[in-house]
């Protein structure tokens, strides 16, 4: 039996929108989650004989040899036959008979010979067999964190200054085993505070009337990975993440008692 042969070659897949799709619907971003999907291919190669085929060779065509002619009986020189008895002496005095027909010459049948085999050269095909596995690895997105200043009760006509806090997070995962890491960087925010809409990780806004007040802040963050042994790939997707309610109370000036003396 020959040897079988194993090579070895590994494909991690991007996890962009399109090569997701076509791998799992698992992969990619999915609400909070973002998952990194690769696949490793194993193509084993083998020798594989192929059966040798035997034909039959068209044997060569024997030259039919020509009958040898009848031979005849020479009559002795002082010896001359009278009284022929066989047909064949009749023959042999060169006087036919009516009752007696011409010997047949002997035929000789010619000798056939056997097809001979002929076995042709066995071939070699090589067989590939390819093997796939996949394999993957998750994280989730962090909240972000809505904070706002002073804190306490808001005097009517005051500034209130909210902020949102979203660092950077890096999670580190394994694909077949080695390092990858997925990243999440805040790239944008979104406030709603009563019922306007503002932009930015820090806003302000004055309230007129007293009342109770939520702002409630959505960050947008840029997804990144990056591959055991490969550069970083950026923007592999978006994910958008609420903050925390916030509620500010507003409440009007308290008032000042003048003495009047």
């Amino acid at each position: 039996m020959l040897p079988i042969v194993f090579l070895l070659s590994i494909f991690l897949t991007s996890c962009s929108a399109p090569a997701l799709a076509q791998q799992s619907s698992n992969c990619g971003v999915a609400g909070a989650s973002f998952t990194l999907c690769a696949s490793k291919s194993s193509t084993q190669k083998s020798q594989e004989v192929t059966p040798a085929k035997t034909t039959l060779t068209k044997p060569k065509t024997l030259t039919k040899p020509n009958p040898p002619a009848a031979k005849t009986t020479t009559p002795a020189k002082a010896k001359k036959v009278v009284n022929p008895t066989s047909c064949q002496e009749i023959w042999n005095i060169k006087a036919a008979s009516a009752g007696c027909s011409k010997p047949k010459a002997v035929k000789q049948t010619p000798k056939q010979s056997t097809p001979v085999k002929a076995v042709a050269a066995a071939k070699v095909a090589p067989q590939e067999a390819v093997t796939t596995i996949e394999d993957h690895a998750s994280s989730v997105a962090p909240s972000p964190l809505a904070i706002w200043f002073p804190g306490g009760d808001l005097i009517t006509g005051d500034v209130a200054q909210f902020e949102v806090l979203a660092p950077e997070q890096l999670a580190s995962v394994e694909i077949f085993d080695e390092p990858a890491s997925i990243r999440f960087v805040a790239t944008s925010a979104t406030w709603q505070i009563d019922s306007e809409t503002f932009f930015g990780f820090r806003v302000s806004r004055v309230f007129s009337n007293a009342g109770n007040y939520q702002a409630l802040a959505q960050v947008t963050y840029r997804v990144d990975y990056q591959l055991p042994g490969e550069q970083w790939v950026l923007g592999a997707g978006e994910i958008t993440m609420e903050s925390n309610p916030v509620v500010v109370r507003v409440i009007e000036p308290p008032r000042r008692t003048l003495l009047v003396g």
